[in-house]
């Protein structure tokens, strides 16, 4: 009797450890539909958990009961209720090593680091699921009945890249029972292969197919040698009484539940689905996991047959005839699914792994390689963080912050209640939910009839979109909401949406209307005179006549008077219709005060919609209230820290910035009582000296109200690039520490100085704070370059202004914007600056005049020019040819 190297076992420890961090790396984030329901499952009394079992949940009760246990100590945490799927996903590495082993001793630690590092089998293994134990059971139970069997990989021949790995790491170099092993072994093994496949069938009713398969490779022996295999034979009977017993109460999932109905899955696209991400997962482009699947198909097969030529069949039924099983009963009841192959995984990756070790040298390493490469794939798209279950929690906790009472919840399908129930049940905000439609695919009008129901009892309804397809599929539940409620955005998640909706007859009457012209459309707009609470949202109803584009899109904007963005909807589908009803989110934490409503018509689609023309409709009061989400600001990180009656609950500012360019900071404070303070936020260097600070005003009506400040800090031209940080505190605490609120990286930027020389000069000097030197025409190109000295510093973000006029003083064409595009604002500029900056008068032909100036985009105001027109120079006959 041989027994098992040292090197091999610290071996086959390392890649454990590795298997362990990649599953624990990979466990983060929300738990998806099925995690939830085994979640919230197992938090139930005992008897309704078995009842449940028994009757609706088509899962044995071996995970459900053991999960009930390790929640009692772990807690209900995403990942701690992912660990226990965690560490079962480890051990089926050394469990897949040990079968290997008696198959082929050369693919052993091969088919242990495949196992290890296969994504397919991470994501199954990160999952509050009972996947990772039923292939964890489901292999162990194949090695103890080849064990009992005596069976050994000594008579598959190795290839020179096994022998090389042999050599190389030792690998396995015996086994511990010789094929005259004790009656006394027998017995222990016989009971512990008995004890793995019972728990096995109470993991996933799959493995009835695997045991069905190891009854299969009984009668094979048998009818093989004539030898029956008495302790595996009585293993394998004592093994299947307990599920026998569990099935015989839980006969209703078998005999009704278990499986839709015949021709209601498309099993081609499930193999298909299976064939592609098996090798890679489904982190990895389509082509190229058609590629993978398809060469480990090919490798596998090639695997598989060194077993049927060496007359060792085992591995080959251990995979093939599952599946062939499986498939065999979804003709009748559709049940396989893409992840059932997991619990046969170990099997595929130890023909995988004979493939290249029971070849030539060369080929084996590409085998080899290939396999693992196509793994590494999978793995770093993975680590990419694009791939996430779910991220239903964004949803819930949205709610759960900015929801008021008189809200209700419509959810789209039962399948998403236990999510709903996990998540929202987190600082709850404890509002009325409705299911929706109460039956699966209902009739439309019985859809429809519950809409409206639960419209009627509700000032905001949030609707949660999730496997609508399945319940709702026509969509007639948003489709009556659209129709007869203002509509909110759409905030999409991997796995849902969220979308909030005002009832018409909810809405008050108080209104202010206003007519404007955008894009050559006539837009009423009706806005509410009453003040809306922060964190809630302005209805705006728009009817269009004289419509001049057929389909366009709509975006309205809730702005402040330095241009600041506090709510936007961005409806994303052309509209049509006369009478238009949106809901603009009014960020929480919005100060009090009055925005301006922006409403504009786009063109094109997604990130390509550009603006054909905008106006402003009108204005609505805001008042302060207690709602915030964060998840609505990038960066965001909690403080805290205190200061007189406000406490700072947290800041986010742009990473990055460039000499010439503003960099921006969101402070949301909380007050504990009634009061008017001022914020001062700062950019200072690594001596603490400060570069530039602005103050900002904190007003509420209320003790708990919150207030977020948006500050845009310019950063002057002549900054030194480098590392710098962002403090702030309260005006009025004149002795109050700073306190610290980010990190800001200023990167170089290219010189702004100009030394060309215009073609007309001019040296119009602008508030004393700049000089237009003067100017060139590009009469080709329909532009005009401003050339700009900067005198001094100033701290208004003034706009340039060009107007081409006619003879009769009527404009012609206009450019006006921030210098440079925006990438220059003049807060930035520092003396001695000499910019030049080009402007786009497309459609200018001919002699015409130009009027040059600088405006406030707040208040409008001009800057004042030293010249006969006080607020703007006009140049006389310049012409921009034919």
């Amino acid at each position: 009797m041989r027994t098992i190297s040292q090197s091999s076992i610290w071996m086959l420890v390392f890649l454990c450890i590795c298997a362990f961090a990649l599953r624990s790396a990979f466990s983060h984030g929300d738990l998806w539909g099925d995690e939830a329901a085994s979640v919230t499952m197992s938090l139930r009394p005992l008897g309704e958990l078995l009842s449940i079992l028994r009757t609706a949940e088509p899962h044995p009760p071996l995970f459900p009961l053991l999960l009930k246990g390790w929640i009692r100590g772990a807690g209900t945490e995403e990942f701690a209720v992912r660990l226990p799927s965690i560490y079962a996903g480890t051990l089926i590495v050394p469990v897949a090593a040990a079968l290997g082993r008696r198959f082929n001793r050369g693919a052993s630690l091969l088919a242990a680091t495949m196992t290890a590092f296969s994504p397919f089998l991470i994501w199954y293994a990160t999952e509050a699921r009972m996947y990772a134990f039923a292939t964890l059971f489901g292999t162990a139970s194949w090695y103890w009945l080849v064990r009992l069997r005596g069976e050994s990989g000594g008579s598959i021949r190795t290839g020179m890249f096994g022998q090389l790995i042999s050599r190389r790491i030792h690998v396995f170099s015996g086994d511990r029972l010789s094929d005259t092993a004790s009656g006394a072994d027998r017995w222990r093994d016989g009971a512990t292969y008995a004890a793995f496949i019972t728990l096995a069938l109470l993991s996933h009713y799959f493995t009835l197919f695997v045991a069905a398969a190891q009854a299969l490779t009984l009668v094979a022996w048998w009818w093989r040698d004539r030898a029956p295999s008495a302790w595996a034979i009585v293993g394998l009977a004592v093994g299947g009484v307990l599920p026998a017993i569990w099935l015989l109460g839980a006969r209703r999932i078998a005999s009704d539940y278990y499986g839709p109905a015949p021709g209601s899955l498309d099993l081609p696209a499930i193999l298909y689905r299976s064939w592609s991400h098996f090798a890679a997962g489904w982190s990895v482009p389509a082509e190229a996991s058609i590629v993978y699947g398809t060469l480990s198909i090919v490798i596998g097969v090639y695997g598989m047959a060194h077993f049927v030529r060496a007359r060792h069949a085992v591995l080959p039924v251990s995979l093939l005839a599952p599946i062939g099983l499986a498939l065999a009963v979804s003709i009748a009841r559709p049940i396989f699914q893409e992840r059932y192959l997991g619990i046969l995984a170990p099997s595929f990756l130890i023909a995988t792994a004979a493939a290249a070790t029971t070849s030539p040298l060369a080929f084996g390493i590409a085998v080899g390689a290939s396999t693992l490469a196509a793994e590494a794939h999978g793995l770093l798209g993975l680590a990419s963080g694009q791939f996430a279950r779910s991220e239903y929690g964004q949803h819930a906790r949205r709610l759960n912050a900015l929801a008021r009472p008189g809200d209700g919840v419509i959810l789209t399908g039962t399948s998403q209640a236990p999510l709903y129930e996990y998540y929202a049940s987190q600082d709850s905000a404890g509002l009325p939910v409705y299911g929706i439609p109460s039956v699966p695919r209902d009739t439309d009008g019985a859809i429809a009839a519950e809409v409206v129901r639960a419209a009627s009892e509700h000032d905001v309804i949030w609707l949660f979109l999730y496997a609508e397809s399945d319940y709702d599929p026509e969509g007639v539940v948003p489709r009556w909401l659209i129709a007869n409620a203002f509509r909110g955005p759409e905030w999409w998640t991997v796995n849902g949406r969220l979308r909030a909706f005002a009832p018409v007859k909810r809405v008050s009457a108080n209104e202010q209307q206003s007519t404007v012209r955008i894009a050559g459309t006539t837009v009423t707009a009706r806005l509410p005179t009453t003040p809306i609470l922060a964190g809630r949202f302005v209805p705006i109803e728009m009817t269009f006549s004289n419509r001049v584009f057929s389909a366009q899109r709509i975006r309205a904007r809730l702005l402040d008077d330095d241009g600041m963005m506090w709510g936007e909807i961005d409806d994303g589908r052309s509209y049509s219709g006369e009478t238009e009803r949106l809901l603009i989110p009014l960020a929480g934490g919005a100060p009090p005060g009055h925005l301006r409503v922006d409403v504009a018509l786009l063109a094109g689609e997604g990130s390509q919609a550009s603006v054909i023309d905008h106006a402003m409709v009108g204005s609505v009061q805001v008042g302060s209230s207690d709602r915030f989400w964060s998840g609505d600001i990038d960066g965001f990180a909690r403080s805290g820290a205190r200061s007189g009656l406000w406490m700072l609950i947290g800041s986010a500012n742009s990473p990055s910035a460039t000499p010439g360019s503003h960099a921006y900071v969101t402070t949301v404070w909380r007050s504990e009582g009634s009061a008017a303070e001022d914020v001062e936020t700062r950019i200072v260097d690594r001596d603490g000296r400060p570069i530039i600070e602005r103050r900002s005003s904190l007003t509420v009506h209320a003790a708990g109200h919150i207030v977020r400040i948006q500050t845009a800090l310019p950063i002057r031209t002549r900054v030194t690039p480098g590392q710098y940080r962002v403090q702030t505190r309260l005006a009025n605490e004149s002795a109050a520490a700073w306190i610290e609120a980010g990190q800001l990286s200023v990167a170089a930027r290219q010189p702004v100085t100009s030394g060309e020389s215009p073609s007309v000069m001019l040296n119009a000097l602008f508030d004393g704070f700049a000089r237009l030197r003067g100017i060139t025409v590009e009469p080709h190109a329909g532009t005009i370059l401003l050339y700009w000295d900067s005198l001094a510093e100033t701290d208004r973000d003034w706009n340039v202004f060009v107007h081409a006029l006619d003879r009769n003083g009527a404009i012609v064409d206009q450019s006006d914007g921030r210098p440079l595009d925006g990438t220059l604002p003049t807060d930035t500029w520092t003396a001695g600056d000499r910019i030049a900056e080009r402007r786009r008068l497309p459609t200018v032909r001919g002699p015409v005049r130009l009027r040059i100036g600088l405006y406030d985009p707040r208040t409008g105001i001009r800057a004042h020019v030293d010249g006969p027109t006080d607020d703007a120079i006009v140049i006389d006959e310049v012409d921009f040819g034919d």
